[in-house]
């Protein structure tokens, strides 16, 4: 494997191109015949005839390879929600008090990522969606995930992302800073307990998970609207917990009532 990798640095040095290495999923290799050439199978994917480019698709986005899904997405982010172009990466989607979709390619992320980064701060009032296949992920999603308020997978095999997609997508929330502490979701009850009800209903009954991202939606932008005493209790991570009687030179916590 070392000298595989020192091999292919030294082409990269000598020709002068940049070679990116990224990871992709076991079933694309496998409709692309090329897992099939050491068994001597030459009836599936490029040995039949195939393009080999059609099975590398870094330059489309996730609604250019499934039409499905951005109906889906509106359905429960809501029909205001304006889709950015590469263009608006840079210039509308830095605008306030909107309600954005960022849908890039796979190769264009890394991008799109430094201008939502810069769009939050510049614009701490603005909604974002962020929305793209799971390829190249070494590039951009590291940092999404420091950004995002939530960020979880959508698998394949579901309506509006079928098996033929291969590689599941990555949907991220980043949502409107709150007027009271703890200003962020990131970590909150209302975050965790989205994550947890879209786990158990992939599998079983998919078509669910626009009703939860729709209240989850909803809720998210009423709180906006609420008091600080209700806003701390609905994004608290985590219910204090008193210090046992067993931690030496630490006083017991003593709650009211107790005696």
């Amino acid at each position: 494997m070392f000298e595989l990798i020192l091999t292919l640095r030294k082409l990269e040095h000598d020709n002068g191109f940049v070679l990116h290495v990224i990871h992709i999923a076991g079933t694309r290799m496998i409709a692309s015949g090329i897992d099939g050439l050491s068994r001597g199978d030459t009836s599936e994917g490029i040995m039949a005839g195939e393009n080999i480019l059609s099975f590398v698709p870094l330059h489309l986005t996730a609604s250019e390879r499934c039409a499905k899904l951005l109906a889906w997405i509106l359905d429960w982010y809501g029909m205001d929600a304006e889709l950015l172009k590469p263009k608006g990466w840079f210039t509308r989607g830095h605008d306030g008090n909107e309600k954005f979709i960022w849908m890039p390619a796979p190769a264009a992320a890394e991008v799109a990522v430094e201008q939502l980064c810069i769009a939050r701060h510049k614009r701490p009032t603005s909604s974002h969606l962020f929305v793209v296949p799971r390829l190249m992920t070494a590039y951009w999603r590291k940092q999404l995930g420091k950004l995002a308020d939530c960020m979880f997978t959508v698998p394949v095999g579901v309506p509006w992302w079928p098996t033929h997609m291969f590689e599941p997508i990555t949907l991220a929330f980043i949502l409107p800073l709150n007027r009271f502490s703890p200003w962020s979701f990131k970590r909150s009850k209302l975050v965790g307990t989205l994550e947890r009800e879209l786990r158990s209903v992939w599998q079983s009954v998919p078509e669910r998970s626009g009703f939860i991202l729709r209240k989850f939606c909803e809720r998210s932008r009423a709180l906006e609207t609420m008091p600080k005493g209700v806003v701390w209790k609905m994004l608290q991570a985590t219910p204090k917990r008193s210090i046992p009687d067993s931690v030496p030179g630490k006083r017991r916590r003593i709650s009211v009532g107790e005696t």
